[in-house]
């Protein structure tokens, strides 16, 4: 196959996703090889050995049956962009997650087995104390850099709770750079800090993500440990923060089998209440058994037209790339195979959770097990 797309792609060097991993470096959060380096020149040397074919397995299956991948969204070739994970600090434990992402799903993961994906307890408790090494190969990369625009994302963890977040940023706040270096913070919505209109002037744009997969119950079932009536009162102390015009706040829906049908009412719901935010879509591809990869392009087909049905008129144009993008990851996409036994799998694992937690999913994906019309449906109740 043509390879080079892939390798022209500028996250091969313009950017740096660091990672809540062992070998915690990688261009961006689809690569699928992690590497460990010393510094950034380590990095490039063993980046530049990688098999692409391997590595951007993601954006290969994703440009062969739709016309937007991730590389998509590398475009400036004179910006240099990081991708943080610090740690694995974080408040909730969201069913989607592992203890490499929150800290809260430690006890959890380990009370019901001695490993996790052949790692032992230890490995997710050191993740914990990774932000001083990963801060550290920041600094030492801009302090050798030819570049002269930045961007920096943060994710978790739950960087709006995690004071490593707040040290780097008051770093960064003194570089001269500052001014010209854009912000970026993915939060789950639970916390709002007041440190973040101080950073409005000391960067050029500030942007808060919130990772929001759904309203109501739903969203409490998957942000497990979050309440929806605090979330929107978080959203609406950081979406008053739009008046001023450096900064900018929207939303992340990540597109598993069960969130995928309730699209149109988290849609009504932003567009109503916040009509200055825009709403970016991405698919769930780990925990495999949350995917919907693990459905057929006709399944898919049908949920999409249902929810197309349900959504309200596309008022205002802010709103518009979140269908496009909602329709790439359902339809236009290289993946068309039903897989009866990973639904199961899911749904044992939701029924796993589920006990030690005292909640119940049932309600939550009822509706979706009836719309696809699976013919196993009573055996998933019979079976989980």
């Amino acid at each position: 196959m043509d390879l080079t797309p892939y390798k022209n792609c500028l996250a091969l060097t313009n950017s740096i996703f660091i990672a809540n991993e062992e070998k915690p470096y990688r261009p961006c959060c689809w690569f699928k090889t992690y590497i460990d380096a010393t510094d950034v020149d380590d990095y490039k040397n063993q980046l530049a050995k990688v098999d692409l074919k391997y590595a951007c397995d993601y954006c290969i299956k994703q440009d062969e049956g739709g016309s937007y991948s991730y590389r998509h969204q590398f475009t400036d070739p004179e910006e240099l962009i990081f991708t943080i994970s610090f740690d694995n600090i974080c408040n909730l434990a969201c069913i989607t997650c592992t203890p490499s992402n929150s800290s809260n799903l430690i006890k959890e993961f380990f009370t019901k087995e001695d490993l996790v994906l052949g790692k032992d307890k230890k490995y997710y408790l050191q993740i914990q104390k990774q932000a001083p090494k990963k801060i550290d190969f920041i600094k030492t990369t801009l302090a050798n850099t030819k570049f002269k625009k930045f961007r920096f994302d943060i994710l978790g963890g739950e960087p709006l709770v995690n004071p490593a977040t707040y040290e780097f940023l008051d770093w960064l706040a003194e570089q001269s750079y500052a001014n010209k270096s854009g912000v970026g913070i993915t939060t789950n919505g639970t916390a709002y800090n007041e440190k973040i209109v101080k950073y409005l002037n000391s960067f050029a744009w500030i942007s808060i993500q919130l990772s929001i997969d759904g309203i109501n119950d739903e969203f409490e079932y998957l942000r497990y440990g979050a309440k929806f009536d605090k979330l929107e009162e978080v959203c609406d102390s950081f979406y008053k923060l739009t008046e001023n015009e450096n900064f900018f706040i929207g939303s992340h829906y990540t597109l598993s089998w069960m969130n995928c049908l309730h699209f149109a009412k988290y849609f009504n719901w932003a567009q109503r209440r916040y009509p200055k935010w825009n709403i970016y879509v991405s698919r769930l591809q780990n925990p495999a058994q949350y995917s919907i990869d693990l459905l057929s392009i006709e399944m898919k087909t049908k949920i999409y037209n249902q929810v197309l049905s349900d959504r309200d008129s596309i008022v205002n144009k802010n709103y518009d790339d979140c269908w496009f993008l909602y329709k790439e990851h359902m339809l236009s996409t290289s993946y068309d195979k039903y897989d009866a036994e990973l639904l199961q799998h899911g749904k044992r694992t939701l029924t796993a959770s589920d006990t030690f937690r005292g909640n119940s999913h049932e309600k939550l994906v009822e509706d979706f097990l009836k719309f696809i019309n699976h013919k196993n449906t009573d055996d998933f109740k019979n079976n989980t």
